[in-house]
C-alpha cells in the first residue's frame, strides 16, 4: 500500500471519515493512520476487498483500481524479496496474491472462493465434512447442491464452472547429478494437471471478487524453513503439464530443504515436499 504506484489515488473531501471506518473494522490495524493521505486509503480499501466489506459507489471504484494493481506488485516484491533470500516473507506475499485475487482472508473457510458460498454456508459445509474444495469437487452433483446450498441452476451452474476449473497438480522432482554441500546443484520439477479438459479451456481464473481478467500462474520456491532461507524459485505457468529447473548452492550444513509449489490466484492449494538428497 506504500507502493508510488498508488501515489496519485484521489482522497475526496469529506471521505477520510469513510476511510476510518472502514480501517476500524479491518484485521489489520494501521499504525498511526492518516484518514486523508491516499496510501492509508489503499489500504482500508484492500483490507475491505479482502474481507467483502460494503462500499459506496466510488470506493468500490477505487477499490477495483487499487485491486488490479496488486498481483504486479507483489510478483514485483516477490522477486526483490527472493534476491535478499528471505524464505518466509516471500511466501507470505504469494499467499497475500490468493488473497487478494480470491478476497478471502487466510483465517477464512477455503470453501468461500466457491462462488455463491457465503462465509455461514462454507463454515457449515466444513463441520459437515467438507474441508477442502477438492472435498466438494469429488462429490456428485446433488452432494454439491446440498453441500453449497445452491438451489437456483444457475447459481450452481456458476458454481460447478469454479469447481471444475480448481486445479490439481501433481508435482514430482529429481536431481540432475550429484548433490553435495557447498556446491551448486540442479533440480528438475515436473507439474502435471489432473483434468478432464482441453488445455485452452484452463483459464482465465474465475475469481467473482477480482475486477479484471487474471491468468492462472504458479512459484516454485527451494528454501530452508528452519532457517528462513529461500534459496531458489521460478515463476511457472501450467498447461496440461509443466517442467522446470531450479539451482541453488546447496547448503554446507545439510539442512533439509522443502519444495513449495505456491499458487497466485487460488487458496487451499500450495505444496510443500521434503527434497531427499
Amino acid at each position: 500500500c506504500a507502493a508510488s504506484e498508488f501515489d496519485g489515488v484521489l482522497v475526496r473531501p469529506g471521505e477520510e471519515i469513510a476511510v476510518e471506518k472502514l480501517l476500524l473494522h479491518a484485521p489489520l490495524a494501521v499504525e498511526k493512520p492518516r484518514y486523508a493521505d491516499a496510501h492509508t486509503k489503499v489500504n482500508a480499501l484492500l483490507q475491505s476487498h479482502i474481507s467483502r466489506t460494503p462500499m459506496n459507489a466510488d470506493l468500490r471504484y477505487d477499490a477495483r483500481k487499487a485491486t488490479l494493481a496488486v498481483p504486479k506488485l507483489l510478483q514485483a516484491m516477490v522477486d526483490v524479496i527472493s534476491s535478499s533470500g528471505w524464505l518466509k516473507p516471500a511466501l507470505a506475499a504469494m499467499e497475500l496474491s490468493q488473497m487478494v485475487v480470491q478476497a478471502v482472508w487466510q483465517k477464512d473457510p477455503v470453501l468461500m472462493q466457491i462462488p455463491g458460498v457465503s462465509r455461514e454456508v462454507a463454515k457449515s459445509a466444513m463441520a459437515n465434512g467438507a474441508e477442502t474444495v477438492f472435498d466438494v469437487v469429488d462429490m456428485s452433483p446433488e452432494e454439491r447442491a446440498n453441500t453449497l446450498q445452491i438451489s437456483d441452476k444457475e447459481k450452481l451452474r456458476d458454481a460447478n464452472a469454479w469447481l471444475d476449473r480448481y486445479p490439481d497438480i501433481s508435482i514430482n522432482h529429481e536431481f540432475a547429478g550429484e548433490v553435495t554441500p557447498g556446491e551448486p546443484v540442479q533440480v528438475i520439477v515436473s507439474l502435471e494437471r489432473e483434468c478432464d479438459s482441453e488445455v485452452g479451456s484452463i483459464g482465465p481464473v474465475i475469481a467473482p471478487h477480482y475486477p479484471g481478467k487474471k491468468d492462472e500462474n504458479w512459484w516454485l520456491v527451494v528454501g530452508d524453513v528452519e532457517n528462513n532461507v529461500l534459496l531458489a524459485v521460478k515463476r511457472v505457468t501450467v498447461g496440461l503439464s509443466a517442467q522446470a529447473k531450479l539451482q541453488f548452492v546447496v547448503p554446507e550444513d545439510k539442512a533439509g530443504l522443502t519444495l513449495f509449489l505456491m499458487s497466485d490466484s487460488y487458496c487451499g492449494l500450495d505444496q510443500e515436499i521434503e527434497l531427499e538428497y
